[in-house]
């Protein structure tokens, strides 16, 4: 180490005398008194005279040193050493880090055989404390404090470093020899470095007593948007669900005015955190910025980091993987000249609850699309009642729920949020009991099943959230002890919509058979009506006399064959469980033909068994229908072609059970084709939104709502569900329904009140520019298209979407052509039939 030349000669103490210091402990003397100075001296007086004489001495060099921390001589004064700041313990005892972290000090005088009254004195100021460490173990401080200089270099000394320097080598360490002053002395650095967390469940810097036990607690957040790969978004470091699960972390050294740089060109600080894990922000700390605004600091990070930096470093922390244990995370900064080093602990928590947020009938796993649509709208599309599939038929929509990295005992508190009181409700089966009332808490380790079940038109948001144990629950948390606290959550959306209908299959058909035509006029209405709707409409009628033979159009294979048809309309007489077909005259040629005509619905494939001809004396030969027939023969097609079948006859309320069809009505008692005419036309123009503006285009709200303008006589029943065409959902048909910003991910659709053929090209039926994946919605249990869906990733303009009502459709009974048959959509839900949607976002 260097000495401090203070006097270049010793005194004479006596018999002694000592020079020092010298430079360098091999400056020193090799041993007390060993060197020898010989004087000679010649006197000459006035007469030239002289004598000479010769005085011998013995002197000793006396040399000290201190060294801090193996710091060598070149540098104990220049740089000086470095130790690390380690906080006391609250009652002001050293803890046992600042023990184990105590520096060496080492202290020497030569030569060492000086005498036993011959002392040193070391001193030490502040930041730091030096201690003695006795033979007992036990730490002495020392101030300043003399010791036998022969004895010095067996004393064991080490540093501690108290506090934390306000500049660089304030710190200094003494040695000096009194009688020769021969002095040494070493500066040092007390160093902090300070890595601070942010508890994402409180928002809050962790206290520095926290940072390793229990650490900070951080939500997941996946790290590539949806369909994009590593390399193509070398710019974006992580997913769009990141942007509001980023952590702060600061980080921080003392004192300020540290050297960035040794002598061998070396930075001074190290930093470690696991990989793809830290960021850095683009711009000035404090303000908010998207979730790709930000320098990923792993890729471009030196091997140790630069102090160029003042005050607080903010970065950003990510939840790049879920924890697979406690505390099995950590950011570690480290100034290696020190051992100074600060380490903060975490845990990456993760809730992750599903839905088919894309609406493609399956839930894709972690991280997918419908991890980035999730909480937009309009979510799951669930239809709370889905009796319009099949009458008693209702499903429920399959809820996953996961959660991970979750501390011991922590719980799942599931909850809702609806637009009305009763939207949707939650079970742990697929049919039956078992509803959840709501929040209700699962212990993380113990999920069951959860299904979705829809109850009336609204929106619903389910959130579910890890939490620390309620002070209800029995299990109390071994690590985290405030009851309830936050760790992550996760959401999703889903909009309730009214039940899928299902429009008839095929065109429309008129039966009037009643001779001269009587009824027409209510066909004519019915006709006039329905072919608005998309429907071609056929004719079958007798317009012969009631003497004639014929019963023209009304012929035995056509009325077999009326099951082909999607709407009906049968203009004739009735009785009780009894349908008059066709007539005859009254006479023996009369009987005749109608048994033929009985005969040729055998010939064209039919079953007879209850149809024969019957006499109404005086009046007409008729084919008489009893139910049985209209079970073995109707019932199977009118199923099938879902149609509506109205009844114009008298008594035919007891013929609607057995011939089938969606929806049907009839008449208990007699009726005329006034009253036929009044309920045919109230009923339909209601469903084709004539009446009610579009609003009760349904069979059973048509019916229900038109109560009080058709007479008690009428009798209407079948699947409420049923519609004439296909039209755009009452309410918000289109989605998204708002603007979106660009970058934004989202899932958008076009919901139909009705089932509609599907195709293979359903990306005909949607036409917009930044539109993919175009694919028809299905619901759980039908296999037909309600609605057509698409991917979007929002560009720079507005994305303009359309589809016209040609291209949406019910297919017919013969189509020719793709888009040039069929019952096409209602766009404004208002007859006639056609028209395009369009929306913008």
């Amino acid at each position: 180490m260097a000495s401090v030349r203070q006097n270049r000669f010793g005194k004479l103490l006596g018999s002694k005398a000592f020079v020092g210091p010298m430079v360098g402990k091999i400056g020193g003397g090799e041993s007390y008194l060993a060197e020898q100075l010989t004087v000679k001296a010649t006197v000459e007086n006035e007469y030239g005279e002289s004598a000479s004489a010769t005085c011998k001495t013995n002197f000793t060099v006396v040399a000290v040193d201190v060294t801090i921390n193996g710091v060598g001589e070149d540098k104990e004064e220049t740089e000086g050493a470095f130790i690390p700041f380690v906080r006391d313990e609250t009652n002001g005892v050293i803890s046992v880090e600042g023990t184990n972290k105590m520096v060496s000090v080492s202290f020497s005088c030569l030569p060492k055989d000086l005498p036993t009254n011959e002392v040193v004195t070391i001193s030490c100021t502040p930041p730091g404390e030096l201690y003695e460490v006795l033979f007992s173990g036990e730490l002495l401080r020392i101030t300043s404090t003399n010791y036998p200089a022969c004895e010095i270099e067996s004393h064991e000394f080490k540093l501690h470093g108290h506090d934390v320097s306000d500049s660089w080598k304030d710190g200094l360490i003494q040695i000096a020899h009194l009688g020769s002053e021969a002095l040494d002395i070493a500066k040092y650095t007390s160093v902090k470095v300070n890595v601070e967390i942010t508890d994402f469940p409180t928002g809050e810097l962790l206290d520095e007593d926290k940072e390793e036990m229990p650490g900070a607690f951080i939500p997941y957040a996946a790290d590539w948007a949806f369909e994009e790969t590593e390399s193509s978004q070398a710019d974006i470091p992580f997913g769009p669900s990141a942007e509001k699960k980023l952590v702060e972390v600061y980080v921080s050294y003392e004192p300020s005015n540290l050297p960035e740089y040794n002598d061998d060109g070396e930075k001074f600080l190290e930093f470690a955190a696991p990989p793809e894990s830290l960021y850095l922000p683009a711009y000035s700390a404090g303000v908010d910025r998207r979730w790709d605004e930000f320098i990923d600091w792993w890729n471009s990070r030196p091997p140790s980091w630069s102090l160029a930096f003042s005050g607080k470093k903010r970065l950003v922390l990510h939840g790049h993987e879920i924890s697979s244990s406690q505390r099995d995370r950590e950011i570690r900064i480290t100034h290696p000249k020190s051992g100074a080093t600060d380490v903060a602990k975490y845990t990456v928590y993760h809730v992750d609850l599903d839905i088919d947020s894309d609406n493609d009938l399956q839930i894709e796993g972690r991280d997918g699309f419908e991890d980035a649509i999730e909480e937009r709208e309009p979510g799951k599309i669930i239809s709370w009642d889905q009796s319009g599939i099949s009458p008693g038929q209702d499903y429920r929509v399959p809820l996953r729920l996961n959660a991970w990295g979750g501390e011991t005992n922590a719980v799942v508190r599931l909850e809702a949020v609806a637009s009305s009181a009763r939207v949707a409700e939650i079970y742990r089966t697929e049919s039956g009991g078992n509803k959840l009332d709501l929040p209700f808490y699962f212990p993380a380790d113990s999920i069951p099943p959860l299904y979705v079940d829809g109850v009336t038109n609204g929106t619903i948001s389910i959130t579910a959230t890890l939490i620390n144990p309620p002070e209800a629950f029995s299990a109390a948390s071994s690590v985290r002890p405030i009851p309830g606290l936050e760790l992550a959550k996760d959401k999703v959306a889903a909009l309730v919509i009214q039940p899928i209908s299902f429009s008839p299959g095929g065109g429309a058909a008129v039966w009037s058979s009643i001779p001269n035509g009587i009824g027409d006029g209510d066909g004519v209405l019915f006709d006039s009506i329905i072919s608005n709707q998309g429907y071609k409409v056929t004719w079958y009628r007798d317009g012969n006399g009631e003497g004639d033979l014929g019963v023209g159009d009304c012929s035995a294979n056509a009325y077999l064959n009326l099951d082909g048809y999607g709407a009906v309309t049968i203009i004739s007489h009735g009785d009780v469980d009894e349908h008059l077909a066709v007539y005859f005259p009254d006479t023996v040629d009369g009987f005749n033909e109608a048994t033929k005509w009985v005969s040729d619905v055998r010939n064209s494939g039919g079953h007879i068994t209850d149809m024969a001809a019957r006499e109404n004396p005086g009046y007409y030969w008729y084919v008489s229908v009893k139910p049985r027939w209209f079970e073995n023969n109707w019932k199977p097609g009118f199923d099938r072609h879902n149609s509506v079948i109205l009844w114009g006859s008298c008594y035919s309320a007891s013929l609607l059970n057995c011939c089938g069809g969606r929806w049907r009505s009839g008449y208990v008692n007699p009726t005329d084709e006034g009253e036929c005419s009044v309920v045919n036309s109230q009923f339909l123009a209601r469903m084709n939104g004539v009446i009610g503006a579009g609003a009760l285009r349904p069979a059973g709200m048509a019916y229900s709502h038109g109560r009080s303008s058709m007479s008690n006589n009428v009798r209407m029943e079948g699947i409420p569900w049923t519609t004439l065409c296909p039209a755009p959902i009452i309410g918000t048909p289109t989605f998204p329904s708002s603007n979106l910003s660009e970058g934004d991910v989202a899932f958008g659709c076009l919901l139909l009140d009705t089932f509609v053929k599907a195709k293979s090209n359903m990306i005909k039926v949607i036409v917009g520019d930044g539109v993919t994946g175009i694919a028809p919605l299905r619901q759980e249990g039908a296999a037909y298209p309600f609605g057509v869906g698409f991917r979007i990733k929002k560009g720079a303009g507005t994305i303009k979407v359309k589809s016209e009502a040609i291209k949406v459709y019910i297919e017919s009974a013969t189509p020719n052509d793709e888009f040039a048959s069929g019952k096409t959509m209602d766009a404004d839900r208002i007859t006639p039939n056609g028209g395009t949607v369009e929306w913008a976002f």
